[in-house]
């Protein structure tokens, strides 16, 4: 990206007029820190966004640079970009259709396609010193879609130095850099997953369904859920950077989906609990 002085903002490049601003910058273009397989981050939403949820925040989208959204999620190849989440798909050869999908992003909905499209007809500049600009006073959303963690850090060294403040989430916490705890929570689906990432030194994101009544102290509610309050108003998960409290949120995926998340939660919970059973054995034999 060049040469730049962050302390003070001097960015080496005079304001970009408002008819000069790009729809979005290439901030990442490289090989996946999860498996060297080429993907691209792109940085968009510097003109306008006013995303229902999260409000005027500038949003990261992370994608397989070489293969269309859609074709990554059939063949699998999005594990370049989310690993193992929990709310990955399983593509159907016979239906052709991708199930058990609960991941809140609705690929077309929400612009994944049409943004991949302007990446491949050359829209996007590649972000050099006159664009870092665009990040500075703004709240950025690590990680829109995509797992930040397959992206390098200092990536995100560089845009969280730029820019006001961020959230950020990641299902990679078990096995990615701990670094990454400084700007993403630990996204979490159980009460023991919460336990391991806090010992791991995460501030977690938990998702939960509208029946649980599990409450830990040291958890709050998500405030865009209680109070209709945006994203970007709030910044409460930004990761580890702050000694705040962890997070729970009621599922939020596309209508329909709740189903499919009960079922996958209620599978890996029986999984969680033969795992505390191995554990248990263990130390019975070995005392």
């Amino acid at each position: 990206m060049g040469e730049i002085e962050l302390n003070n903002k001097t960015f080496g490049a005079k304001k970009m007029l408002k008819k000069d601003i790009p729809n979005g910058v290439i901030i990442y273009e490289g090989p996946s820190i999860l498996d060297g397989a080429p993907i691209v981050v792109i940085a968009n939403g510097f003109k306008e966004n006013n995303n229902r949820k999260v409000g005027d925040m500038i949003q990261t989208w992370i994608l397989r640079s070489d293969m269309h959204p859609n074709d990554a999620l059939k063949t699998g190849s999005d594990s370049s970009i989310c690993g193992d989440c929990f709310h990955r798909g399983e593509y159907n050869s016979e239906t052709g259709l991708i199930e058990n999908n609960t991941c809140y992003v609705n690929l077309y909905k929400q612009g994944v396609y049409s943004i991949y499209h302007a990446y491949k007809r050359g829209s996007y500049p590649v972000c050099d010193i006159k664009h870092m600009q665009l990040f500075d006073g703004k709240h950025v959303r690590i990680g829109s879609y995509g797992d930040p963690a397959a992206v390098p850090i200092h990536v995100w060294d560089t845009i969280s130095k730029l820019c006001k403040d961020y959230t950020g989430y990641s299902h990679l916490w078990r096995t990615c850099d701990q670094a990454y705890s400084k700007y993403c929570m630990a996204s979490c689906e159980t009460v023991r997953g919460y336990e391991h990432a806090n010992k791991k030194k995460w501030r977690t994101f938990r998702l939960i369904s509208k029946h649980d009544t599990i409450k830990n102290i040291n958890e709050i509610p998500c405030f865009a859920q209680v109070t209709g309050a945006h994203c970007d108003k709030c910044n409460y998960c930004n990761g580890s950077m702050s000694n705040r409290k962890n997070v729970t949120v009621v599922f939020h995926g596309i209508n329909g989906k709740e189903k499919q998340y009960l079922a996958k939660l209620k599978k890996l919970e029986a999984r969680e609990a033969e795992e505390v059973k191995e554990v248990k054995k263990f130390v019975l034999i070995n005392s």
